[in-house]
């Protein structure tokens, strides 16, 4: 079956090995290819959001708590007929001339759902860039769309037998039960009401074994269920990175969040969206299931919380270091680069600034529908995604000086509709009574994004002290992050 059917029942879909395009053999031999727009919004409809938004989340207003339907938020920054014909039509325009088979609006009504022919893959890639690029006003980005008939729901597992738990394990430094026990969180709080769904996210090979959740909640002494686990899209693959950065995640949120509903969700296991741009269009994606999801024909639950691990410097982070290279050395061009950037795994992710807006205004419609979104600041400190980059070539070398130069910002916790969660240890210097924070821990100060007003006060009186980096590496009037800290030194949680 293809996408839910929509105007391609005579087609017969199979999905690409190696690219995240759908293609159908259709009767006149050609393939077609499902491809998203993000239409874009009125300032007016996603200002009266903002709006809502705050009214919901503030405790001394009569809204709060009453957070919005998807319906609600389709009347405000639903697109207009007018957005929508502009969009088909350029749609038409690209690769020469594409024959548009049929289009359907999804998300919001401002994502406009296409199914064409007429194009090999390498122009589909490049209209994904000139939706970016070229079509201001009426485009913020573009996807291409896994069929959802090629989700894989798992559920449990079969249980590896009795472990005799250690005593010192369950307490180790870190452990589910220190940190409860650190944090004031009774050991058996544990979910109870059916909207108590938790979930995590990632692309790629993301994934988990129960049977490496059973082990653990054997040798750490937790009650867990692996019952209460499933999987939301891809299984994911054993032993890739993304692999063990989902069994990081679950082992954790079904350890401190016990009984609850868990969905672990990989919507696109392309190889392409696991180290540099195609991240961003995959966060895309979700952002826009994550948005409507609950709704009638979402396949997607409402979640309460959404654990999100995975991320990179922020587009803006990356489009410094490149134009200070340019601009202060006759050895390198944009192009440079950008190829360089696009062999450095998980750093450069996001394509342009028009696909991190256009995320974070999803993410604004997931907060008001409330939806708790949560994003790791990263392990770089204030100045990498992860560490410095090589020094064996004299590109690594210059980046790494300006790098040291400037407070650099990851998304997607520099957003002010994600919970951004630093890090902090209990050795080193620190204890579970009285923490430092973690000397690889994300933090600093967003380059797109203002500071909220929520955060306002707490941001002059961090500004009041002293010492602080150098006034040129950061923006004091943008969001600052992380919101909170916990536990983040290597321990059982690795």
């Amino acid at each position: 079956p293809c996408w839910r059917g929509r105007g391609m029942r005579e087609l017969g879909c199979f999905l690409l090995a190696t690219a995240t395009v759908v293609s159908c053999a259709a009767a006149s031999g050609e393939e077609a290819a499902t491809v998203v727009l993000a239409l874009s919004h009125e300032p007016s409809g996603v200002a009266a959001l903002e709006r809502r938004l705050q009214e919901v989340s503030d405790p001394s207003h009569a809204e709060y708590g009453a957070w919005l339907s998807s319906e609600e938020v389709t009347a405000l920054v639903g697109a207009t007929h007018q957005t929508v014909r502009a969009a088909e039509a350029w749609l038409q325009q690209q690769c020469g001339g594409l024959e548009l088979l049929s289009s359907t609006l999804t998300g919001q009504r401002d994502f406009l759902e296409a199914v064409v022919v007429g194009a090999e893959e390498p122009c589909l890639r490049e209209l994904l860039r000139t939706a970016e690029r070229d079509a201001s006003g009426i485009l913020d980005g573009a996807f291409l769309r896994l069929p959802r008939s090629q989700r894989r729901n798992r559920r449990g597992g079969t249980s590896m037998g009795a472990k005799a738990a250690s005593p010192d394990a369950a307490t180790e430094l870190g452990s589910p039960n220190a940190q409860k026990q650190a944090y004031g969180i009774p050991q058996d709080t544990s979910a109870s009401h059916a909207d108590n769904i938790q979930l995590v996210w990632g692309p790629g090979t993301f994934g988990y074994l129960p049977s490496d959740l059973e082990e653990f909640y054997s040798t750490y002494n937790v009650s867990a269920n692996v019952n209460t686990i499933s999987t939301f899209g891809f299984n994911g693959t054993v032993g890739g990175d993304n692999f063990y950065e989902a069994t990081l995640d679950v082992t954790y949120i079904t350890s401190m969040g016990l009984d609850g509903t868990t969905l672990v969700a990989n919507t696109n296991d392309s190889s392409t969206t696991e180290e540099t741009t195609g991240f961003g269009y995959a966060l895309l994606a979700f952002s826009e299931l994550l948005a409507s999801s609950g709704s009638s024909d979402s396949a997607l639950p409402l979640p309460a919380v959404v654990s999100m691990s995975l991320g990179s410097l922020s587009y803006d982070s990356c489009a410094l270091l490149c134009s200070t290279l340019v601009d202060e050395s006759d050895l390198y061009t944009q192009e440079d680069c950008d190829e360089y950037m696009a062999t450095q795994r998980q750093v450069c992710m996001y394509s342009s600034a028009s696909i991190v807006d256009r995320i974070n205004v999803e993410f604004l419609k997931s907060a008001a529908r409330g939806v708790t979104l949560l994003g790791a600041t990263g392990d770089g400190g204030s100045h990498f995604s992860f560490g410095a980059f090589g020094q064996a070539t004299a590109i690594g070398r210059a980046l790494n000086d300006i790098s040291c130069r400037y407070q650099l910002p990851t998304f997607p916790a520099e957003s002010p509709y994600v919970l951004g969660v630093g890090g902090e240890q209990w050795s080193g210097g620190g204890s579970s009574d009285a923490p430092v924070y973690w000397y690889a821990g994300g933090a600093g100060f967003s380059r797109r994004f203002h500071v909220p007003a929520y955060q306002a006060s707490v941001v002059a009186d961090y500004l009041s002290r002293a010492p602080l980096p150098p006034s040129s590496s950061f923006n004091p009037n943008q969001r600052a992050y992380p919101d909170v800290r916990r536990e983040s030194e290597r321990s059982s949680s690795q």
